[in-house]
């Protein structure tokens, strides 16, 4: 008897699939590449480093889109009745699919490494070496010395990972078991793979530590900044700040005049006035540039689309809250505990992203797009997180980001910072939406005890929707998901930080969003100090901290 061939997958999924991710993939590289010459400093930039932040923005983005295109394919799989496409119903069919994703993880996950402690870190200290007369293989050879310590922390990581003791599946804990071992078991675990696994979890840790600090603040103050607006300066209003900077330069002067000594805090206070009047005067000189441009003339059109934007952001930022805090009720409720890493089997508890995800899928690619905007919103509230906090190590603020003026140094930290931050994101949306990045919107045919009027009880085949309890073979999950719960048991310590980490994060929101509604319209000039504010401060920010 001849053995029936593997077949091949339609043309049209293949296309439905990969077009879109390679749209994706082309605006995130364009977007890499505006956004870094957006903010970079031009007149120090180099080409060399320049090119590596650009690459490494654009890997950290290509890494998330593999999520959607996972859970297009495992959804592509069956049909609404819950029944295998004719395609894949031979599961070396399924496996195929599934094995090129998981390489696909494995690759994006290896370059992040390679971004995060070789690339980088030698881009950043060949930048440093640039002193007068170094030649470009002295810069190199100085780089790379510094770089070879972060080499050597990745291979102690690869290395702990790989024989470091791990816990095996929990035996006999509940009627779960025997599908939380075949998710364990799913995918072949050698040395290397725990080895890359331990290291992307170490950093996934620190990306959940930046998403509290960075992200939480952005997603409440990029609605609100839009809402508000920033202040309006005009003529009258620029006149009014020079003569207020003017008298507190006077009384201040008489008041080291009279006491015949200056404190600290005096010259403090002076360097403030100082910086003040000449962002009065850059005002002024931008008011006299804008005053018949274009621009000034459509901010009347523009202002109340703004203020739509901002309020449809603040919807979104609320919407992800609630979903967030859902979903970790429902984990804390009805998991399998801590000795899982919180692992949820079956969601309980609705939540609303899960559910809007799971009906765009039937409408293709309205849950790509909603899904990249979710990713593209939280990318985009880090950005503002980091530049409105700064870069910040041990709460000394080390850089400022702002448009035009950011230094190298500063973007290749933001570009790190930035990889960790879009690593956690795919705990962050398996948090958010576990039913459908775990199965997308898939279906199976399961048993469900009817009870007639005369107390007769029968089974009847229902549809249902997929989840953790049903048989192994009956639905297909995302290789996100299967790495991310075997990785949960074999370190547990990662999904437990994991999951507290999710409740640090909400408090962190709750209160920044608290403080955005009693917060007050800043003045003129504070507001634009820090955007005026001579660039090569980043050197003093360093020596004054």
């Amino acid at each position: 008897m001849e053995a029936t061939a593997d077949p091949d997958i339609p043309t049209d999924t293949v296309i439905r699939g990969i077009i879109p991710f390679l749209v994706a993939s082309l605006l995130a590289i364009i977007f890499s590449f505006f956004y870094t010459r957006y903010y970079i400093r031009k007149r120090q930039a180099e080409v060399f480093p320049t090119t590596v932040i650009i690459l490494s923005m654009s890997v950290a983005l290509l890494t998330s889109l593999i999520l959607p295109l996972d859970i297009f394919f495992v959804s592509s799989m069956k049909d609404i009745d819950g029944a295998y496409m004719p395609w894949a119903q031979h599961p070396k069919t399924r496996d195929r699919i599934e094995n090129a994703i998981a390489i696909g993880y494995y690759v994006s996950y290896g370059l992040v490494i390679a971004f995060a402690f070789l690339i980088l870190p030698f881009a950043y200290f060949y930048y440093e070496e640039d002193d007068e007369g170094a030649t470009v293989s002295s810069r190199s050879c100085g780089a790379l010395k510094y770089t070879l310590g972060f080499v050597f922390v990745a291979a102690a990581m690869l290395l702990i990972g790989a024989f470091i003791p791990q816990s095996s599946p929990p035996a006999n804990i509940t009627r779960f078991d025997e599908r939380l071992k075949f998710l364990f078991n799913e995918v072949a675990t050698s040395g290397v793979e725990r080895g890359l696994s331990f290291t992307v979890g170490c950093l996934t840790v620190l990306g959940m530590i930046l998403m509290v600090l960075y992200t939480a603040y952005g997603m409440t103050s990029i609605p609100f900044d839009l809402m508000i607006g920033s202040p309006k300066i005009d003529e009258v209003a620029n006149d009014y700040e020079t003569e207020v900077v003017n008298e507190q330069t006077r009384l201040l002067q008489s008041k080291v005049k009279n006491n015949q000594r200056r404190s600290y805090d005096d010259t403090k206070r002076f360097d403030e006035l100082e910086r003040a009047r000449r962002s009065v005067e850059r005002r002024r000189s931008q008011l006299e540039a804008n005053r018949n441009s274009c621009l000034a003339k459509c901010q009347c059109i523009w202002r109340p689309f703004q203020i739509l934007a901002g309020i449809f952001l603040f919807l979104l930022s609320l919407l992800l809250f609630a979903t967030l805090l859902i979903t970790s009720i429902d984990r804390i409720l009805h998991s399998l505990g801590w000795k899982t890493g919180y692992v949820l089997p079956k969601p309980m508890i609705t939540n609303p992203i899960d559910v809007i995800m799971t009906f765009f899928q039937k409408a293709y690619p309205l849950d790509y797009i909603f899904f990249l905007s979710i990713l593209l919103y939280m990318f985009l509230s880090s950005v503002s997180g980091i530049r409105k906090i700064g870069i910040r190590f041990c709460c000394i603020k080390a850089y400022r980001v702002q448009p035009g003026k950011t230094a190298t140094q500063a973007m290749l930290f933001m570009c790190f910072f930035m990889i960790l931050i879009v690593l956690s994101l795919n705990v962050v949306i398996y948090t958010i939406a576990p039913r459908y990045v775990t199965f997308g919107s898939q279906h199976y045919l399961g048993n469900t005890t009817d009870t007639t009027e005369n107390y007769n009880m029968t089974q009847i085949l229902t549809t249902q929707s997929c989840t953790l309890e049903a048989p192994n073979d009956d639905c297909v999950e995302t290789r996100t998901v299967i790495l991310l719960v075997r990785f949960c048991y074999r370190i547990v310590v990662f999904g437990i930080i994991y999951y507290w980490t999710n409740w640090v994060f909400l408090a962190i929101m709750l209160v920044t969003l608290l403080a955005a509604f009693v917060r007050c319209r800043r003045s003129n000039v504070s507001y634009y100090i820090d955007e005026d504010s001579d660039l090569d401060s980043d050197e003093e920010l360093l020596r004054s901290s």
